[in-house]
């Protein structure tokens, strides 16, 4: 996975108008409510429509893809080598290492034989500078909105907010029977656009017991795929790896938390 997110398509939606904002292009909805406050129908698939341009399902296919359990193979690691970064141990299953890669601030990427490679980003890198931090999608407006709709503590509880963040698609804001709840949609929308970047197929929960969490990607693609992994504190961890679903589920068997 490259190092730095490229291209991201940045969504605002704000309240009341539906004004949406891309590449220094915009196109205003009007989000007409009944009395009861109710979003009538056909404004709801406006908004769908277009958010559905900004993010066509053949260039996005994982932003259009619910979570998806996933049962991890468990592995008993051995003849493999151990790491530990940033808060995580784990073992990988290859011995030979060919580069190890630092950049501080992001993250240290590990290079093996045969194009095989983890990389693991500093303190949520992925996450929290490109969805919450000074270079978010994520704004105080987008998080009253989703407040509003799914509650006020939503968002400090990181591995509930990924999991509607990831369970979330485009093409729920046209059913959406309120303002409140399609605008919500909509805002997650622009939040799992960039935590999908670059990533390739389904969307995928685990959980085994001490860690828990999201594959984003298949790996029979040819896109690495990325992992946002959770303690028993709901602590996150980012990592990327590109290999096959059994050496994945090597590294996600051997996780333990420093």
């Amino acid at each position: 996975m490259k190092w730095f997110i490229l291209g991201i398509l940045t969504l605002m939606v704000v309240l009341g108008t539906g004004f949406l904002v891309m590449g220094g292009h915009s196109t205003t909805v009007t989000n007409k409510v009944n009395s009861q406050g109710a979003l009538i129908p056909t404004r709801a698939t406006a908004l769908e429509e277009q958010i559905l341009k900004l993010y066509p399902e053949s260039e996005n296919p994982s932003l259009f893809s619910q979570s998806t359990p996933r049962d991890v193979k468990r592995v008993i690691p051995a003849n493999g080598s151990e790491y530990s970064l940033y808060g995580l141990h784990f073992s990988v299953p290859w011995t030979d290492l060919l580069k190890k890669n630092e950049k501080p601030g992001v993250g240290t990427q590990l290079f093996f034989p045969q194009q095989k490679f983890v990389t693991v980003y500093e303190d949520g890198y992925l996450s929290e500078r490109f969805v919450t931090g000074s270079d978010g999608v994520f704004s105080a407006k987008d998080r009253q909105q989703v407040s509003d709709y799914f509650g006020t503590n939503i968002t400090s509880d990181k591995y509930m907010f990924y999991r509607i963040v990831l369970d979330n698609t485009p093409d729920r804001i046209g059913s959406s029977t309120t303002q409140t709840e399609a605008l919500a949609r909509a805002a997650l929308t622009s939040v799992k656009a960039v935590i999908t970047t670059g990533t390739r197929g389904k969307v995928y929960s685990f959980n085994l017991g001490n860690v828990k969490g999201f594959q984003l990607g298949d790996t029979s693609s040819e896109k690495p795929i990325v992992l946002y992994v959770f303690d028993q504190a709901n602590s996150l961890f980012n990592l990327s790896i590109a290999g096959t679903q059994d050496e994945v589920d090597y590294i996600l068997s051997s996780l333990s938390f420093l």
